[in-house]
Protein backbone atom coordinates (compact mmCIF):
# COMPACT_ATOMS: atom_id res chain seq x y z
CA UNK A 1 0.00 0.00 0.00
CA UNK A 2 1.80 3.69 -1.08
CA UNK A 3 0.18 5.11 1.93
CA UNK A 4 1.73 2.80 4.50
CA UNK A 5 4.91 2.88 2.12
CA UNK A 6 4.87 6.55 2.29
CA UNK A 7 4.14 6.75 5.81
CA UNK A 8 7.62 4.55 6.88
CA UNK A 9 9.68 6.16 4.69
CA UNK A 10 8.88 9.92 5.79
CA UNK A 11 9.10 8.88 9.34
CA UNK A 12 12.40 7.01 8.26
CA UNK A 13 13.47 10.21 6.65
CA UNK A 14 12.76 12.41 9.70
CA UNK A 15 15.15 10.40 11.73
CA UNK A 16 13.12 8.34 13.39
CA UNK A 17 15.67 5.07 13.39
CA UNK A 18 13.16 2.59 14.79
CA UNK A 19 11.28 2.97 11.52
CA UNK A 20 14.58 2.19 8.90
CA UNK A 21 13.78 -1.95 9.07
CA UNK A 22 10.31 -1.65 8.89
CA UNK A 23 10.86 0.77 5.58
CA UNK A 24 12.62 -1.87 3.98
CA UNK A 25 10.33 -4.46 4.78
CA UNK A 26 7.44 -2.03 3.33
CA UNK A 27 9.71 -1.84 0.08
CA UNK A 28 10.88 -5.28 0.24
CA UNK A 29 7.12 -6.67 -0.34
CA UNK A 30 6.75 -10.27 -2.38
CA UNK A 31 6.91 -11.77 -5.41
CA UNK A 32 3.40 -10.64 -6.17
CA UNK A 33 3.78 -7.21 -4.94
CA UNK A 34 4.23 -4.77 -8.57
CA UNK A 35 5.35 -1.68 -5.87
CA UNK A 36 8.60 -3.82 -4.85
CA UNK A 37 11.57 -1.18 -4.89
CA UNK A 38 14.13 -3.24 -3.85
CA UNK A 39 16.84 -0.33 -4.24
CA UNK A 40 14.67 1.10 -1.70
CA UNK A 41 14.52 -2.16 0.86
CA UNK A 42 18.31 -2.29 0.45
CA UNK A 43 19.27 1.03 1.29
CA UNK A 44 16.63 1.13 4.73
CA UNK A 45 17.70 -2.48 5.81
CA UNK A 46 21.69 -1.03 5.28
CA UNK A 47 20.99 2.27 7.16
CA UNK A 48 19.29 0.53 10.01
CA UNK A 49 21.83 -1.93 10.37
CA UNK A 50 24.11 0.54 10.79
CA UNK A 51 23.16 1.86 13.72
CA UNK A 52 22.36 0.30 17.34
CA UNK A 53 18.23 -0.58 17.75
CA UNK A 54 15.92 -2.92 18.62
CA UNK A 55 16.28 -3.49 14.55
CA UNK A 56 19.32 -3.53 13.73
CA UNK A 57 19.88 -7.06 13.89
CA UNK A 58 17.13 -8.01 11.71
CA UNK A 59 17.74 -4.90 9.61
CA UNK A 60 21.01 -6.72 9.18
CA UNK A 61 19.74 -10.03 8.33
CA UNK A 62 17.33 -9.08 6.09
CA UNK A 63 20.19 -7.50 4.04
CA UNK A 64 22.27 -10.42 4.30
CA UNK A 65 19.32 -12.60 2.58
CA UNK A 66 19.47 -10.18 0.18
CA UNK A 67 23.25 -10.76 -1.03
CA UNK A 68 22.44 -14.71 -0.56
CA UNK A 69 19.37 -13.96 -3.31
CA UNK A 70 20.94 -11.50 -5.21
CA UNK A 71 18.52 -9.42 -4.82
CA UNK A 72 19.65 -5.46 -6.20
CA UNK A 73 22.99 -6.30 -4.92
CA UNK A 74 25.47 -8.57 -6.50
CA UNK A 75 25.14 -12.07 -5.41
CA UNK A 76 27.63 -12.88 -2.39
CA UNK A 77 27.52 -15.85 -0.38
CA UNK A 78 30.46 -14.33 2.18
CA UNK A 79 28.75 -11.16 2.23
CA UNK A 80 25.76 -12.54 3.29
CA UNK A 81 26.65 -14.50 5.84
CA UNK A 82 28.95 -12.43 7.62
CA UNK A 83 25.91 -9.81 7.80
CA UNK A 84 23.30 -12.53 8.99
CA UNK A 85 25.70 -13.78 11.75
CA UNK A 86 24.71 -11.45 14.04
CA UNK A 87 21.00 -12.23 13.91
CA UNK A 88 21.38 -15.50 14.56
CA UNK A 89 23.05 -15.26 18.22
Amino acid sequence: NKIYRDLLENAALSGYDIAYYDAGCAFDGNEDDPNVDLEKAAYWFHKGGMIENRNSMSSLFNMGLMYARGDFVEKDLETALGMSKPGLK
